[in-house]
């Protein structure tokens, strides 16, 4: 019995190769499949097969890997130029920042006019702080692009590194001159506006900058600080939210926004963002004295205490600059004093000499010196945190008074 229409076995093509499938897969976005088919294709150290498994893991996100096998091929190979440019990414994305900085310089002199390789070099020596190296790579590479805004960038921010302020303005500029929509070009030349004194361009150049990108993280995040230096805690309060959604880990964002809502008078708010910002850096000093300053002002003096004793012994501990330690001292002296002062006239007492002797012990508990004659000048500082604390515990009775320091500030002879 025959079968109508049967001829017999069809003609099969020849196999794919493993080099074809794998680019066909990495070009399809099947990446699993890409892996497979490289790593076949690369078996015996083939260059074109390592060369597209080498993207298919930096496509995967395993930089670390991707290096690791190709790196020791350059050093094989150093003339390869498409090999050094993988390799660079590769230890860029790993994290690896000096082997990248060798790869990329590699790559730069085999490829002289490779724009990209150049000024992702010079943001990693810009990193590195290494702001003259950086502009030198930038303006070799100028003379190959003398149109590309990002190098005209490099070169503002490797001047402004150095305290060339006007030299770096002028680079800033022909930056925003040559890309418009730019975004970056624009954030820097705020920042080397800031530098030169001008907030008011500083915050031009920032709307500008959120013009061009709107989700842009930093700049949001800096119009957002700009505003709050600026007094303007309405404006900038808004800006900020919407930086910390963009970069939620911006710690400078959430204390920026902490800021503005306490001047706002948003004290919960305020606590809110501030706590944000201590569960991203928790050692963070100013951060701590900043939450301790606005447990302050609600009267809530026994947190307050409590975290800038805590905060000062981190001072202590840290050994940092005299200003930080300072300014550790200050915080906890002021809570302190609050406490103290708030709780002694909470329960009805009004001498003096009492109080003075009771602060001087508190100070001295944590090794704190301040003298007789600035406890006058201590209590003013604090009096608006103490009003605060006394208005919850006196509520619905008749302001308490708080008893005359030694020397108070008022009776204090002018400088």
């Amino acid at each position: 019995m025959s079968l109508v229409g049967c001829s017999g076995p069809q003609p099969v093509g020849p196999p794919v190769p493993p080099l074809e499938r794998a680019r066909q897969a990495l070009a399809d976005g099947r990446l699993e499949d890409a892996e497979l088919s490289a790593r076949a294709a690369a078996e015996g150290g083939n260059r074109a097969g390592l060369l597209v498994l080498g993207e298919v893991l930096l496509r995967r996100g395993r930089h670390a890997e991707a290096a690791r096998i190709l790196a020791p091929r350059l050093e094989a190979s150093p003339d390869d130029a498409e090999l050094a440019d993988i390799v660079a990414r590769a230890w860029d994305g790993a994290g690896r920042a000096d082997e990248a900085i060798a790869a990329l310089a590699r790559r730069l002199t085999l490829v002289p006019d490779d724009a990209n390789a150049a000024v992702r070099l010079c943001e990693l020596l810009l990193e590195r702080k290494q702001a003259v190296d950086a502009g030198r790579v930038a303006r070799a590479a100028l003379k190959s692009h003398p149109g590309d805004a990002r190098l005209h960038v490099i070169v503002a921010r490797s001047r402004l590194a150095r305290g060339r302020v006007p030299q770096a303005l002028e680079a800033a500029q022909e930056a925003t001159r040559l890309g418009p929509r730019y975004a970056d070009a624009w954030l820097h030349l705020a920042r080397i506006h800031l530098a030169s004194g001008d907030p008011e361009a500083a915050e031009k150049a920032l709307r500008k900058c959120i013009e061009v990108a709107p989700q842009h993280g930093d700049a949001l995040s800096r119009l957002g600080i700009l505003l709050v230096d600026r007094r303007q805690p309405k404006a900038a309060a808004p800006v900020l939210e919407q930086a910390v959604q963009i970069v939620p880990d911006q710690v400078t964002a959430w204390n920026a926004l902490a800021a503005a809502r306490h001047q706002l008078g948003d004290s919960d708010g305020a606590l809110e963002a501030v706590d944000k910002a201590i569960a991203l850096a928790p050692r963070n000093l100013v951060l701590l004295r900043n939450r301790s300053e606005i447990l302050l002002d609600t009267g809530r003096c026994a947190e307050a205490v409590e975290l800038a004793v805590e905060t000062l012994e981190l001072a202590r501990q840290a050994a940092p600059e005299k200003g930080a330690l300072d300014a550790a001292e200050e915080a906890a002296i002021r809570a302190i004093a609050a406490d103290t002062i708030s709780r002694y006239v909470c329960a009805g007492r009004n001498e003096s000499e009492p109080l003075e002797r009771e602060l001087e012990m508190n100070f001295g508990r944590h090794g704190l010196k301040v003298p007789v004659a600035s406890l006058g000048e201590v209590a003013d500082g604090v009096r608006a945190p103490v009003q605060a604390a006394l208005a919850r515990c006196t509520a619905g009775k008749p302001p308490a008074s708080v008893p005359p320091m030694a020397t108070p500030a008022s009776e204090k002879s002018p400088r």
